[in-house]
């Protein structure tokens, strides 16, 4: 998997990613990004051991956060 430090197109993104990868993506460090998912404010679903973002709900994720600061 190609990780890259910004995002241009939501097309090129897998549509399933692990933690490292949403974290370079949503700005954040994976270790907080799993603290936020085992809290249940961060859209990952833990898969065995692994922590997987669908690519849609980050999407979602990512506008709502844009959203809340655009307000602010």
């Amino acid at each position: 998997m190609k990780y890259t430090a910004h995002v241009t197109d939501w097309n090129d993104v897998p549509v399933l990613l692990d933690l490292p990868y949403a974290a370079r993506i949503v700005g954040m460090s994976a270790e907080y990004i799993k603290r936020l998912s085992n809290a249940g404010k961060f859209p990952a679903v833990k898969v065995g051991n692994s922590w997987r973002v669908n690519r849609d709900d980050l999407m979602v994720y990512v506008g709502a956060k844009k959203a809340e600061q655009e307000e602010a």
